[in-house]
């Protein structure tokens, strides 16, 4: 049976990223899954990518467009607005995707959790470059030091929004995520003309390095340290990481969620986010 997709934000270029691989011509989802529904905040914007995309309705607000839908995806650019949008997709039950970061502020993110616990209602949320073939294969092992370098900020957008952490760093600290081990223990974090390095302890004595500069071209990159050997892994900002990012999202939201991308990272990568900004004085 077809899944009928809500997409909730039209700002965001992972709109059209994730619904070409439902919607278009021989789209690799297009027997399991179709976008049949988007709102945006702007009308007009949302009215161009229904018609570009090949999305059949516009919604006149979030709650009309969770009806008749089996999966929401919350794309809306900014962390700012998607508890309000997450909040109304799980109150009506349905399995909810959020594009990174999952909110705004650590409390957001738990309250999201809870919400959707209460409502039996499946959540994920993670960054794409979380699938990014370079992560998922990147054989690490149980390296006791993993090092991830990404922007701090994105210099391409003029909205200040895109300065804030959670824009592009949220990246790196799922990247991280990704490839650690254990409970996160503690984030110390300095800044510097250049820059932000933030020092994520985990359990078990590993430990995370988020290496952030300032005004930088977009890029990602770990490095591994493990007991017999150090990997140094390049990580392409162009590969094919929205497909696999689906192909788990249509996997296993409507079955619960996954181990592949826990809730409580995403929680937790909002609260190391909010600890770093805490510290150094960086929304």
């Amino acid at each position: 049976m077809l899944i009928k997709v809500g997409i909730l934000g039209s700002d965001s270029s992972h709109v059209d990223a994730y619904t070409s691989l439902m919607n278009s011509s021989g789209a690799p989802f297009g027997g399991l899954a179709q976008v049949t529904a988007i709102w945006g905040e702007n009308p007009e914007e949302a009215a161009a990518k229904a018609k570009a995309l090949g999305i059949s309705r516009i919604a006149a607000s979030p709650k009309e467009l969770v009806h008749d839908v089996d999966l929401v995806l919350v794309l809306a650019r900014w962390a700012e607005t998607h508890f309000k949008l997450a909040e109304v997709s799980l109150q009506a039950g349905l399995p909810t995707y959020v594009d990174k970061a999952l909110a705004k502020t650590a409390a957001e993110a738990l309250n999201l959790q809870a919400i959707a616990e209460k409502n039996a209602a499946p959540l994920m949320a993670f960054s794409p470059l979380r699938f990014a073939r370079e992560v998922v294969e990147a054989d690490i092992g149980k390296s006791y030091l993993n090092i991830v370098t990404c922007p701090a900020d994105c210099q391409s957008i003029s909205d200040p929004r895109a300065r804030e952490l959670s824009f592009y760093a949220i990246h790196g600290v799922e990247i991280l995520l990704a490839v650690s081990q254990g409970e996160v223990a503690s984030v110390q974090a300095e800044k510097t003309s250049r820059g932000i390095v933030a020092r994520v302890r985990f359990a078990q004595d590993r430990i995370g390095v988020l290496n952030l500069p300032f005004g930088s071209k977009e890029f990602y990159h770990l490095a591994a340290y493990g007991e017999a050997k150090v990997r140094s892994i390049d990580i392409d900002a162009n590969s094919d990481f929205y497909q696999r990012s689906l192909e788990v999202i249509l996997d296993h939201l409507p079955r619960g969620g996954s181990s592949l991308a826990p809730i409580k990272h995403a929680v937790d990568a909002v609260a190391i986010l909010e600890e770093i900004a805490c510290q150094v004085g960086n929304k």
